[in-house]
C-alpha cells in the first residue's frame, strides 16, 4: 500500500498532478490543510496509518513538510517544535508502507503569472517565501529521500 506525498506552494501544480496520479493508479486522495489535532502524531502519523489501512494507495496533496512552512509564514504555531521532531515524523510515515515525497516547483514568473490570474495577488509574496522554505526542506531533509520537480507550465 504505497503512500504519495506531493508538497509545495500554490501555484505549482499539485493539485491537477495529484488528481491525474490519483484516477490513473486508483489511489485515494487527501487534501490536507490547517492542521485540526494537537500533536504531529495524531495530525500526520495516526490519520494516515487509518487511511492506509482502509485505501490501497493513498495520495497526500500537501501533508507533514508544510508544517514547517505555513506556520512561520502566517505567524502561527507548528506541530513540529523542532527539526528533528519533523524528521521523526517523516521516519515514522516511512514506516507505515513505501513513501514516495515530492515537492513540486515552478519558476517566480509562472507562480505570479498563475496566482495573478487566479486573483490572489496578495499571496505572491507568501507563495514565493513558501517556494523558498519548501527548497531548504528538500536540501536539509536526511530521514526519507525526498524528489524535487516541475511541471511543464501547459498541466496547469
Amino acid at each position: 500500500m504505497p503512500i504519495t506525498i506531493v508538497e509545495g506552494t500554490d501555484a505549482t501544480g499539485k493539485t491537477t498532478f495529484c488528481e491525474h496520479y490519483a484516477q490513473q493508479h486508483g489511489a485515494h486522495l487527501v487534501h490536507a490543510s490547517q492542521p485540526t489535532h494537537d500533536t504531529w502524531q495524531q495530525e500526520y502519523v495516526q490519520q494516515l496509518e487509518q487511511l492506509v489501512d482502509q485505501h490501497n494507495h493513498v495520495i497526500c496533496d500537501r501533508w507533514h513538510i508544510g508544517e514547517l512552512i505555513w506556520p512561520k509564514l502566517f505567524n502561527r504555531p507548528s506541530l513540529f517544535n523542532t527539526f528533528q521532531a519533523y524528521e521523526h515524523c517523516s521516519k515514522l510515515i516511512n514506516n507505515i508502507d513505501r513513501l514516495e515525497i515530492i515537492i513540486m516547483q515552478r519558476p517566480a514568473f509562472d507562480i505570479i503569472n498563475t496566482l495573478e490570474q487566479r486573483g490572489e495577488q496578495d499571496q505572491i509574496k507568501n507563495v514565493l517565501a513558501a517556494q523558498t522554505l519548501y527548497l531548504d526542506v528538500y536540501r536539509t531533509t536526511r530521514s526519507v529521500p525526498i524528489t524535487l520537480t516541475s511541471l511543464d507550465q501547459t498541466t496547469n
